[in-house]
């Protein structure tokens, strides 16, 4: 079992390197997480997938500190269990980053929070961070706010049945 899970960890880290162009050190950031988390169900394939959604979609990733990085790739690893797909938690992470900010810690507890509103209210977690996600450009110009005025407008969603679009849509017709 140890020697399956070595090759599977070596095999991991080799994709992310090719697919990345990361350095190995780098790219074996991801084990870390495996480690910390496979109790929760995170396998060794979802790790390296929240590493390589946040090398491909947040553009600091790699300027981030170590810790950082981990505790990135932690949260990414966990909304991917939560149906949030990394790309999405990602790209999220990336506008808190640039439109609001955040450090990357603080960017990966808001994909987090997100993630649990859309569970108390009754929406599915990944869908709610693809609405975050694509209402980037509109969210942006609440800086901080944005949070509170996105949870807002996922109630309107789930009281009116409408898409995010749609509620962006009109809102924009009355920005003049």
């Amino acid at each position: 079992a140890i020697k399956a899970l070595t090759l599977a960890l070596d095999e991991q880290t080799a994709s992310i390197m090719k697919s990345t162009g990361a350095s190995k050190a780098m790219s074996s950031e991801f084990q870390n997480t495996f480690t910390d988390l496979a109790s929760m169900g995170v396998t060794a394939e979802t790790a390296a997938q929240s590493f390589t959604a946040l090398f491909d979609n947040f553009s600091d990733f790699t300027t981030e500190s170590k810790a950082s990085r981990k505790t990135m790739m932690d949260s990414v690893a966990i909304l991917e269990l939560h149906g949030v797909a990394g790309a999405d938690a990602a790209q999220g992470m990336q506008l808190a980053r640039k439109a609001f900010g955040f450090t990357g810690d603080e960017a990966a507890a808001q994909q987090l929070r997100i993630a649990k509103f859309a569970e108390d209210l009754g929406r599915a977690p990944g869908q709610v961070a693809k609405d975050f996600a694509s209402a980037a450009p509109q969210l942006a110009a609440f800086g901080r706010n944005a949070e509170q005025v996105f949870k807002k407008l996922q109630g309107t969603i789930k009281e009116t049945g409408l898409a995010m679009g749609t509620i962006l849509g009109v809102a924009e017709g009355f920005d003049t």
